[in-house]
């Protein structure tokens, strides 16, 4: 064999045999006893094999040659050349052995062809005797599979393994001995590209002879195991030896706890930006839903305009991702919209309220001042009431708001009607036009009116009463104010009659100024049709008419006393019986009263007061921190500090539970990455693995 090294060999000589061919008399030697001859070679070796010569037998020089070569049965010819035989005198012949063109560990038998003569020097003699040597093969001791423990850390630690060799037959070297990797190994049934770092020089193994050779690897092998075989080879085997070899790789079991804190941390981020997507989605569906509602209700009520710059608030709120905020805005503009249809719901609640009062005010008869006109306001009322009976709730809006507004009229028409009755009141109770026994016989009633308009209030339509009781408190006035007119009236019919008897009496019944006076004290009002109000002020105008005729008649300083107390009869009697009344031209007075149309009554709206502050100080009003912000920054507080204890605790859990089976394979990395994704760090998942910990 080519390119091989033998070291060292044992050829057992197994037996001689002489042959005897056709040419010569008798045999030369004797045959070879059996013997084991040591045999020490490197590349060409040397068997000495020595002869026992015949009685007379000579050998002669250069006259031993091979000539045949079996392997077992067969016969090679073609390893003559491996086996030179050569003749040393007297007795003896040297087999150089060409080792590298032999099979290796076997038998082979060597024919050698000697010449000489026998006995008679005239007849050469030829023997052929065959020679057989058994190569016996070398043995190595049992070889335990190799099992490598590889550790990726930081630094990366790498495993080693040691191989025992040793040779166990104690008869043959090995030589020219080297290792190699058959096969590419495998992973997880995945061909692995790396190979072990094994000795490239071949080396010799003595019999008997132990080496322990040192297995390392330069790369890093796949995480898992990886399984590969290690061939030995040496000319002196049989067949190479098969070593099987493991290499456990492993990521070291500190890449639990990154694994774990970082898969939760992914999936905190994660499960918070699907929970934003999700409230962000959800956010724009009840967005979108309210958002059909708020302008319907926009483009429906007037009071509602406000509702589209929140709407568009809310959507540039979604569209800019901030939930919160949209949140909030959302809120804000439902709250809005709750308010408007709640608005609505209590106007439309007030209608019916207003409804139903006037109409009951209308069909019992009540009396309101002539100014004060109910017609408009209870048709549309009616019209209103039927079209939401009807549901049409725009031709009821339409219809409520007109009622509305046509109330309004009816409110400030009464508050009108107020203001001249006061004045009404204020010149009866400030003017002498009338005598002291007429105000005193209306005096108790124009109080009583006086309290019913102090009490009844100015019109706000801000803020409109409850009309039935409104309604009924403007009737009840205006009936006082009649009966005041109507004794008003009498009173004064009595003290102008007397008056007109007093003048004819003193002037005679046909006295021009008599009937002056007479017609000057025609009062024409119709106490029970006519508005008490434009009555007394009727009244009040005739009167001071009348008092000015009067005055044309009286001149002494006792009849203008009584003229002035209001008793007219009293005056021109008192101006009779004096004597000193003289006929003369009538002198309208320019000093009569003015009378002076009273201010309004003020509305009633709420001024505030002022508050004092003492000089020198500075009043700073603090803003206080919204209470709802401060709350959600300590909850905020809290649950970091309860997600970082939460962390650290459930970290170390997960290293103590995986860390006997973890090796960091594609299916560990999975496996841990999938825990800590879908792990809350909370108290509660720190108590609920507590038992599992316990386990362990």
């Amino acid at each position: 064999m080519s390119d091989r090294r033998w070291l060292t060999g044992l050829f057992v000589l197994a037996l001689g045999a002489l042959t005897r061919e056709a040419r010569g008399q008798g045999a030369l030697v004797e045959a070879p006893a059996a013997a084991i001859e040591p045999w020490t070679y490197v590349e060409q070796s040397k068997i000495v094999v020595p002869l026992l010569l015949k009685t007379g037998a000579t050998l002669e020089p250069n006259s031993a040659r091979t000539v045949r070569v079996r392997v077992g049965e067969e016969p090679l010819q073609s390893l003559l050349p491996a086996f030179k035989t050569t003749f040393v005198p007297p007795a003896r012949i040297e087999i150089d052995v060409d080792v590298r063109h032999i099979p290796g560990p076997t038998t082979y038998t060597v024919a050698v062809e000697l010449g000489g003569l026998a006995g008679d020097p005239r007849a050469p003699t030829t023997q052929i005797i065959e020679l057989t040597w058994t190569l016996p093969a070398a043995r190595l001791a049992p070889i335990a599979p190799i099992v490598v423990r590889d550790t990726l850390a930081w630094p990366s630690a790498k495993g080693t393994a040691h191989l025992l060799l040793r040779e166990s037959s104690g008869k043959v070297k090995l030589t020219g001995i080297s290792l190699s990797e058959p096969e590419v190994p495998v992973n997880d049934g995945v061909p692995a590209d790396m190979l072990l770092q094994l000795p490239t020089d071949s080396f010799d193994l003595s019999p008997g002879e132990e080496r322990l050779l040192k297995i390392v690897h330069t790369g890093t092998f796949p995480v898992g195991k990886t399984t590969g075989k290690i061939q030995i080879r040496a000319p002196q085997l049989v067949e190479p030896v098969v070593v099987p070899y493991e290499v456990h790789t492993r990521i070291h079991d500190w890449a639990i706890v990154m694994l774990f804190l970082s898969a939760g941390l992914v999936g905190w981020l994660v499960r918070k930006r699907l929970i934003q997507r999700e409230e962000l989605a959800r956010l724009r569906a009840d967005f979108e839903q309210c958002r059909a509602k708020a302008e319907k209700i926009a483009d429906t009520y007037p009071e509602a305009a406000s509702l589209r710059p929140a709407l568009a608030h809310v959507e540039q709120q979604l569209r800019d991702g901030a939930t919160d905020a949209a949140r909030e805005a959302l809120n804000g503009l439902l709250t809005r919209v709750a308010e408007v249809l709640k608005a609505r719901s209590n106007a439309i609640a007030s209608l019916l309220e207003i409804a139903l009062p006037v109409k009951q005010f209308v069909d019992l008869g009540w009396k309101l001042p002539h100014k004060v006109d109910l017609s408009l306001a209870r048709a549309h009322l009616a019209a209103a009431t039927q079209a939401l009976r009807e549901e049409d709730f725009a031709t009821g809006k339409k219809m409520y708001d007109a009622a509305l507004s046509a109330l309004d009229e009816v409110g400030m028409a009464i508050t009108g009607w107020k203001r001249e009755a006061r004045a009404a009141l204020k010149r009866i109770d400030d003017g002498d036009m009338l005598s002291k026994a007429a105000r005193a016989e209306g005096g108790q009633l124009a109080a009583s009116a006086a309290e019913k308009l102090k009490q009844l209030p100015d019109y706000n339509s801000t803020e409109r009463p409850e009309w039935q009781g409104y309604l009924r408190h403007v009737h009840n006035t205006r009936w006082e104010l009649a009966r005041l007119l109507a004794c008003a009236a009498d009173a004064f019919k009595r003290d102008a009659a007397d008056a007109v008897k007093a003048l004819r009496a003193w002037k005679g019944k046909d006295s021009e100024y008599a009937m002056e006076l007479e017609q000057a004290a025609t009062l024409e009002l119709d106490v029970s049709k006519g508005e008490p109000v434009d009555g007394l002020g009727l009244l009040l105008d005739t009167a001071e008419k009348y008092k000015k005729i009067v005055e044309k008649y009286v001149t002494s300083s006792e009849a203008r006393a009584l003229l002035g107390s209001g008793d007219y009869a009293g005056a021109i009697a008192a101006q009779m019986s004096s004597d000193k009344m003289v006929d003369v031209k009538p002198h309208v007075s320019s000093a009569g009263k003015a009378l002076e149309e009273p201010a309004p009554a003020d509305s009633g709206a709420w001024a505030p007061e002022a508050v004092g502050v003492p000089a020198g100080q500075v009043v700073v009003f603090r803003q206080s921190l919204d209470p709802v912000v401060a709350a959600r920054a300590e909850l905020g507080q809290v649950r970091f500090v309860q997600a970082f204890v939460s962390a650290a605790i459930l970290s170390v859990a997960a290293w103590v539970l995986y860390r006997g089976s973890w090796v960091g394979t594609v299916n560990d990395v999975v496996g841990i990455f999938v825990a800590g994704f879908f792990t809350d760090f909370t108290l509660e998942a720190v108590l609920n693995v507590v038992p599992t910990l316990k386990k362990t």
